[in-house]
């Protein structure tokens, strides 16, 4: 990564409250190498310009933050290319994360990058989140989330078996004006709060819903 993208990312990132190191600036760096050498032979994303992957996948994935408390087990419901859970994780060490995809190419991707990066506490997992809820003694984490893979209530029916009372799913979606969101709220959840983003360079838009099991 050109030593002007590390700076942008960096301030970009401390805008949302999160001080990169320059380990974790290289950990992102090596992140945008191997995204870049592996989608050459594996569809991971059709975004090719690097300031485009920064701001749509590396800030992107750092949004939601502040919803995330530290020591959290985190799940990353179709995780893809790792986004956003290798992201968090590089950003907040302390976080257990699970990466779930139903994607075998990708699963491998990212377990070659947790180890490329040398990250611990972070899993990848190949499956569907509709089986693991039910299997007999399913994980039970403190965070779901996932980026605009279902709408609001499959979001909560394949969330609800893995996880904990109090816990928070987290959905990052495109604003959609009057679409009734807060309307899908299942029984068992509570809508807990709806925030609007513009991304670095108005390069796109980004709604974040909060809600919480009780």
């Amino acid at each position: 990564m050109e030593k002007l993208h590390q700076e942008f990312l960096a301030r970009e990132a401390e805008r949302l409250g999160v001080v990169l190191r320059p380990v974790q600036l290289e950990q992102f760096s090596k992140y945008l190498q191997e995204l870049k050498a592996w989608n050459k032979k594996v569809n991971l994303t059709s975004l090719r310009d690097d300031l485009d992957i920064l701001i749509k996948h590396f800030l992107d994935s750092l949004l939601p933050v502040s919803y995330i408390p530290r020591h959290s087990s985190l799940l990353d419901i179709g995780s893809g290319a790792g986004f956003p859970g290798i992201p968090l994780k590089i950003a907040e060490p302390t976080l257990f994360v699970t990466l779930l995809d139903s994607t075998r190419k990708k699963v491998f991707f990212e377990r070659h990058l947790i180890r490329t990066l040398g990250l611990d506490g972070i899993e990848a997992l190949h499956g569907r989140a509709e089986d693991l809820g039910k299997k007999e003694a399913p994980p039970v984490f403190d965070v779901i989330i996932s980026r605009a893979l279902y709408s609001i209530e499959k979001f909560q029916q394949v969330s609800e078996g893995c996880i904990r009372r109090g816990g928070r799913l987290i959905i990052l979606t495109t604003p959609h004006p009057g679409d009734g969101q807060k309307e899908q709220v299942r029984e068992g959840f509570r809508w807990k709060e709806c925030t609007d983003s513009i991304l670095p360079l108005d390069r796109g838009r980004r709604r974040i819903i909060l809600l919480e099991k009780i």
